[in-house]
């Protein structure tokens, strides 16, 4: 299976039920857009595997720029969420940056996302109105990183 067919799993995983459509603020990236993405100089994915089950859990997904790293997309499969996966992946993305600041923009109403982020440092530092969609506001957040 290519890096692009895990990514696309992963995310039809996470948005595969009407709950998760009424209670999250977009749908899952298409293949051709994570096909197109993995092609990209400037964007770096990493990918989370589970040793003993064998099994890739989940994923991150940066800009790279010299001075800090953007998480554009982030998602663990529904199964193995709350499990410490995603705290995992942010460590790792924070251990692997290459700039002094790590930024993500999370939906206002991601409740279980804004939480896991604060819980890995991060700090809201603005909003942005209808980022989303219309009413559907993110969150600026954003980690500086001890690179010593």
């Amino acid at each position: 299976m290519t890096k692009a067919e895990i990514i696309y799993n992963i995310e039809k995983d996470v948005f595969s039920s009407k709950e998760s459509f009424s209670n999250n603020f977009s749908k899952p990236y298409s293949f051709d857009a994570i096909y197109q993405a993995l092609k990209d100089k400037n964007k770096v994915f990493y990918l989370l595997k589970d040793r003993q089950l064998n099994e890739v859990v989940g994923y991150a997904a940066l800009i790279i720029t010299p001075d800090y790293n953007d998480i554009f997309s982030l998602a663990v499969k529904r199964r193995f969420q709350k499990l410490g996966y995603g705290k995992k992946l942010m460590q790792w993305v924070a251990k692997k940056s290459v700039g002094k600041k790590v930024f993500l923009e999370v939906y206002d109403q991601n409740e279980p996302a804004i939480k896991l982020y604060k819980s890995s440092g991060y700090k809201i530092i603005d909003k942005r109105q209808n980022y989303f969609g219309q009413g559907k506001n993110a969150l600026i957040m954003v980690k500086e990183v001890d690179k010593t």
